[in-house]
């Protein structure tokens, strides 16, 4: 599989989506015109971290295993056994089987 980040600005509203192992930084300008300060805001940073406690949770709860691989690598299985260092990715059938995902995630 792989990951995807999109923005898209309509009129004053922002919509964003991650999947996979990436993420957007987008920046809120706040304080007066003169003197501004940006505030980076990071959209999707633990998207897809299969090494964090909620992230495993979901994934425990959807049938799937988390466990460690050689070299300490945090590794998620799913249930029909396709393996992969990302909790969530586009593509990658192995993993999503023929219904394209885990029964219940979405």
């Amino acid at each position: 599989g792989c990951g995807a980040a999109l923005a898209l600005l309509v009129g004053e509203r922002l919509f964003t989506a991650v999947c996979g192992k990436c993420d957007i930084v987008i920046c809120e300008v706040t304080g007066p015109p003169q003197r501004p300060r940006y505030v980076p805001i990071s959209v999707g940073a633990n998207q897809g971290r299969c090494n964090l406690e909620g992230e495993q949770k979901y994934l425990t709860e959807k049938g799937g295993v988390v466990f460690q691989a050689e070299g300490g690598a945090t590794m998620v299985s799913s249930p029909g056994g396709g393996v992969a260092a990302v909790s969530r990715s586009l593509g990658d059938r192995a993993w999503k089987g023929a219904d394209g995902g885990i029964a219940g995630s979405v």
